[in-house]
């Protein structure tokens, strides 16, 4: 199954074009790249090219345009290695494909297989209330049906999802959030980087909410230190690593989740290409790098990001000074935890010089040429990261299951402190100004155009 995804901010651009509110048909071309893992294909929009309505003839139910409009946009897609997808409108709608489109797609799409020499290309119907329907064309005219995903401040997949069974153990999260949410569950694919203190009670949270699939990123074997905050460890797990743990524990469970396991941290480009296959991704760790790193993979591969942080802040003398937590849900062609401050590019260059070459950047630090992360244990305890990771796995819910009543757009950001009783929501802000360009372009050579993977 080929899945087309497109941003929020694409999606809300499209359909207001496509609806211009004269009962008309209208249609809109969008180029992807073609990434493909594990069997899985992923178009990714790169460009969105709105066809003028003066280039148009357009009735309620036919659409036809100039041939030569689209010259520029097939030589870009030539030059850039992208493949095509027509959106257009079903002003009645009929959320399906008709006679008319199948003629229309089986006299347009063996052409820009035959001018681009590569696929798959896409088709997809939208009507008035932004629901699509989608479907590939091959150069011989021939139709299979797709998928779009679309990644805004809510999680929404157009087409086809699971069909498997309800399983019994699954009743009451069915009860809560439908059998919808439930299906939708076991196809999805969680990437989680950090198995620590939040990671852990997020894949404790996947697994018992039945979850397809998890990619499981962490370096770091299980030390006394975890037992008190690493849940299903024992101190007979000593010396393990954390993912074989949770490996270990998806396989007792049985409810069918696949565990993909890397004992390694993000500069490993296995562990990168893995995340990339992923639908969602969770960052639960501490380092800047390492957030910096899973930032841009979700650009770069158009997923969306939950950040996490848990933070305890104690004096010399052992007062505790601060208790919170913060989630960040970070958009492909949103606003970044560099744009939302959280650090800067001088904090990521100097964490990675840390991490590559500690010698020269305590070198560095004591001429005063890099400001960074001092080495330290950062005080963690579990009732604090359970507030944490339950919240974010609900933050999570909340964007495939549509339970808020303000809906979703004000909660970008949510941090808290239990120490003065604040309680901080906002918006996302403008598209990171870094990374906004990266938005998209998937495979590139330099692994996630960064030398260090070249």
């Amino acid at each position: 199954m080929t899945t087309i995804v497109i941003t929020g901010r694409q999606h809300a651009s499209l359909k207001a074009h496509l609806f211009p509110g004269d009962d008309l048909e209208a249609a809109a071309v969008v180029s992807c790249r073609v990434h493909t893992r594990r069997g899985k294909t992923r178009l990714l929009t790169r460009h969105v090219d709105l066809v003028p309505y003066e280039r148009c003839r357009r009735l309620p139910w036919l659409l036809e345009w100039e041939s030569a409009w689209l010259h520029p946009i097939l030589q870009r897609a030539e030059d850039e290695g992208l493949v095509l997808v027509k959106f257009h409108s079903h002003p009645g709608a009929w959320l399906d494909f008709s006679e008319q489109d199948d003629r229309s797609d089986r006299d347009l799409f063996p052409g820009f297989h035959h001018y681009l020499d590569r696929g798959p290309h896409g088709s997809v119907v939208v009507v008035p209330s932004g629901r699509m329907t989608a479907r590939t064309v091959d150069a011989q005219g021939e139709f299979a049906d797709a998928v779009v995903q679309v990644v805004g401040d809510s999680l929404e997949w157009h087409g086809e999802a699971s069909a498997a069974e309800v399983r019994r153990e699954a009743d009451r999260f069915v009860r809560a959030f439908g059998e919808g949410t439930y299906r939708r569950m076991r196809t999805l694919r969680f990437g989680i980087v950090g198995c620590s203190g939040t990671g852990s009670l997020i894949i404790e949270q996947a697994l018992r909410c039945m979850i397809g699939g998890l990619v499981l990123v962490e370096p770091k074997a299980v030390r006394l230190a975890n037992l008190n905050r690493v849940p299903n460890s024992f101190p007979d797990d000593l010396g393990r690593p954390k993912t074989e743990i949770f490996d270990e524990l998806a396989a007792r469970l049985g409810f069918g989740t696949e565990v993909e396991r890397f004992d390694c941290d993000l500069r490993d480009p296995d562990a990168v290409r893995a995340l990339s296959s992923c639908d969602v991704l969770f960052g639960c760790m501490d380092s800047i790098d390492g957030r910096y790193l899973l930032n841009r993979i979700a650009t770069f591969y158009m997923l969306p990001y939950f950040d996490l942080g848990a933070n305890i802040d104690v004096n010399a003398d052992g007062e505790v000074m601060e208790v919170s937590g913060a989630i960040h849900y970070l958009q492909p062609d949103g606003s970044s935890l560099l744009s939302r401050r959280v650090f800067s590019l001088e904090d990521v260059a100097a964490a990675m010089l840390l991490r590559d070459d500690p010698i020269e950047y305590a070198k560095q630090r004591a001429a005063g040429y890099v400001h960074g992360p001092v080495v330290e244990t950062r005080p963690a305890v579990l009732p604090l990261n359970m507030r944490v990771a339950s919240d974010a796995f609900l933050e999570f819910l909340s964007r495939i299951h549509a339970f808020r009543q303000d809906g979703n757009a004000g909660f970008a950001r949510h941090g808290f402190s239990l120490c003065s009783d604040v309680d901080i929501r906002s918006a996302d802000g403008a598209p990171c100004e870094v990374l906004m360009r990266h938005c998209g372009r998937g495979d590139v050579e330099p692994l996630l155009d960064l030398p260090r993977y070249g």
